[in-house]
């Protein structure tokens, strides 16, 4: 088996990282990958149905 060229090891990523499904639920977008630096970024909108607290059982959602 060969070693997947940079392009083909971002692709794996990103689609591995878009499967998850707690990433999708809020929105997770992976950014950046540097190969190099061995780091990887990524963001989210904090969105009013995101935020809450569950100990108080109160949240900001409609």
């Amino acid at each position: 088996m060969t070693e997947p060229s940079p392009s083909e090891f971002r692709a794996l990523v990103k689609g591995f990282f878009e499967q998850i499904p707690f990433n999708r639920q809020i929105g997770l977008e992976m950014r950046e990958l540097d190969l190099e630096a061995l780091t990887l970024s990524a963001h989210f909108e904090l969105r009013p149905e995101l935020i809450g607290n569950i100990w108080k059982k109160s949240c900001t959602a409609v």
